[in-house]
């Protein structure tokens, strides 16, 4: 794929190829991975995958946890950073 693995999430591209994935859930981790390591990387084409298996409100919900995600591995980074001083 044309992504790499970034260690600080859980999944890398190469798991996207894993058999042990449905399309649908292939195209869930794709959307998820862009949007983590660089939104403005999105395509549409990526967004047009993730869009024949989901509705708007359930992307709607991964934005926001993938933004939860985010901000808890920002915020505990600052603090790790901070009790180490």
């Amino acid at each position: 794929t044309r992504f790499k693995c970034d260690w600080s999430s859980d999944v890398c591209s190469s798991d996207l190829k894993s058999p042990h994935f449905s399309a649908a859930e292939r195209a869930c981790l794709e959307f998820a991975e862009q949007y983590y390591i660089d939104v403005a990387g999105m395509t549409d084409d990526i967004v047009a995958k993730l869009l024949q298996y989901y509705d708007s409100p359930a992307i709607f919900a991964l934005v926001h946890a993938i933004y939860a995600i985010d901000g808890a591995h920002r915020t505990r980074a600052l603090l790790d950073g901070l009790l180490k001083d």
